[in-house]
């Protein structure tokens, strides 16, 4: 073996024993601030470690209803006046299961973000120090 080698395979070993990134499951124990166990662990990593994706975090639109009037004729001189409100029965759904609207009824769902119970993919990275929630797991 000769020096080159033997510097490289020393770089292996080491890099593969602190093991750079790993993913796991966890479970989210509280949202806020944002806590997660991993392997029911007794102490659950806190919110300092941890960073969510656009995938776990809630995400709204403005409930923006209006009404269309028009008038409908039948094609014999009688014309009927409707009214209609657009988006009034508009749901989103995730995994089956509709997503609903804020407290206030104001805005509609369209990505909801972590809950307490919640199981999730988790990336860790620097050795442990950081966990980067990537998507909820169903």
């Amino acid at each position: 073996m000769n020096l080159v080698q033997a510097i490289r395979r020393i770089c292996q070993n080491y890099i593969s024993t602190i093991g750079l990134t790993d993913t796991m499951v966890a479970k989210v124990v509280s949202v806020n601030p944002i806590s997660i166990a991993i392997n029911n662990s007794i102490d659950p990593i806190t919110n300092q470690s941890i960073k969510l994706t656009q995938a776990v975090v809630e995400k709204t639109i403005d409930i923006v209803e209006h009404q269309h009037s028009y008038e409908d004729d039948n094609g014999e001189g009688v014309t009927t006046k409707r009214t209609e409100t657009a988006l009034q029965n508009v749901q989103v759904y995730e995994n089956g299961k509709p997503l609903g609207r804020n407290k206030e009824n104001t805005r509609l769902i369209i990505n909801k973000g972590l809950e307490v119970g919640d199981e999730v993919l988790v990336l860790m990275s620097k050795q442990g120090k950081e966990f980067i929630i990537l998507s909820r797991l169903y």
